[in-house]
């Protein structure tokens, strides 16, 4: 369900801002594309929340297993108080923020690309498919990954 959210949102964040930047369409439509970037935005980290509980509660990511929930959570807070322009928060704390949420991004995406299979295939228990050995009864494919980053 995250993983739907997240996309319908990203779809209606996109159309939202082309329509913006392209001013297509009758002049009303300039305030619904804004409304309708701000939704597409909202349910995006709302899905990503979403997704980032599922991971929490698998345990898929094991060091960074917080961080997709932490993103979600500081996105949804961002879109309600943190415009910059006209923040309560004032003009820096909410530069900092969006900061903050951007290096978020940055970590995840870092983590999921630099160790993301070996991640999975730890969570999930699968053997590696990186030699020609078939898994029989007690063979752990964690242990055999342990002992090759050991002895590397």
């Amino acid at each position: 369900m995250g993983f739907v959210a997240s996309i319908s949102g990203l779809i209606a964040s996109v159309v939202g801002q082309l329509t913006m930047v392209f001013e297509v369409g009758p002049s009303w439509w300039y305030g619904i594309s804004w409304w309708l970037f701000v939704f597409g935005y909202f349910v995006t980290n709302l899905g990503l929340a979403f997704v980032g509980n599922s991971v929490l509660q698998s345990g898929a990511l094991p060091r960074w297993k917080a961080l997709p929930l932490t993103i979600g959570v500081l996105g949804i807070l961002l879109i309600l108080v943190a415009d910059p322009a006209n923040s309560e928060l004032g003009v820096y704390p909410s530069l900092v923020l969006w900061m903050t949420y951007g290096l978020g991004w940055a970590v995840l995406g870092y983590v999921l690309w630099s160790d993301g299979d070996a991640v999975a295939r730890r969570s999930t228990g699968e053997a590696s498919t990186d030699s020609p050995r078939v898994a029989r009864a007690g063979y752990d494919p964690a242990a055999r990954y342990t002992a090759q980053r050991f002895w590397q």
